[in-house]
């Protein structure tokens, strides 16, 4: 076995063809010939790893797409309704709340943008480390505030309370939320809270007209 791997590794240096001792053509490649050299060991531990694989249960799909990024909705108009800031001074744990806010945007069927990077705050301090003659002696902290802003677009009022009251429900330690919701209406009177200062105005302008009638 010594002298067959030499004369293979010498033969492969000088850029020549596998050589037998007992014949002079190419390796041969069919199933006789190659269970004599021991490759059709190869072979079979390759089948026996391929059987295997194909005998392992296949995780969920809701557990493979963990690994993938999250899938998102497409809005059809691109009005904004809400937008989420989250905050956090792990740059981590910031990520991690994104991409699970995103998944739950996918599954109540809401349109969501993001996370776009926010400019981060930097906040420093200065402590003198003792008083009297070693007031000179001081040190410097720093906090770094990172940020992240998430935006639904055509979503549904209800599904955007959904949404963000879900988040609140699983909400982790270190991360800061805040939210800024839009809802429209109609534009009839009757919807708006002023109605009944509209009312009002009306009843004052007819005082006025009944005033001008009786004085001409």
């Amino acid at each position: 076995m010594r002298a067959a791997a030499f004369h293979i590794s010498r033969s492969r240096r000088r850029g020549l063809t596998y050589v037998s001792e007992d014949q002079t053509a190419p390796m041969p490649t069919d199933r006789l010939s190659l269970a004599r050299t021991g490759a059709i060991e190869n072979a079979e531990a390759a089948d026996a790893a391929e059987a295997a694989d194909a005998n392992e249960p296949r995780l969920p799909r809701t557990v493979q797409t963990l690994h993938l990024k999250p899938l998102r909705r497409e809005c059809e108009y691109g009005v904004p309704t809400a937008d989420l800031q989250l905050r956090s001074y792990h740059i981590r744990t910031l990520e991690f709340f994104c991409d699970f806010a995103l998944r739950a945007a996918y599954y109540l069927d809401l349109a969501a943008f993001g996370p776009v990077p926010l400019p981060k705050i930097t906040e420093r301090w200065t402590v003198p480390r003792s008083s009297f003659i070693f007031k000179k002696s001081q040190e410097n902290f720093e906090r770094i505030t990172r940020r992240r802003l998430i935006q639904i677009r055509d979503g549904h009022p209800e599904a955007v309370q959904a949404w963000l009251a879900f988040l609140r429900k699983h909400a982790i330690a270190g991360v800061g939320m805040k939210a800024n919701v839009w809802e429209f209406g109609s534009l009839g009177t009757s919807s708006f809270p002023g109605e009944r200062h509209g009312r009002a105005n009306d009843g004052c302008v007819r005082a006025v007209h009944r005033r001008r009638q009786t004085d001409g």
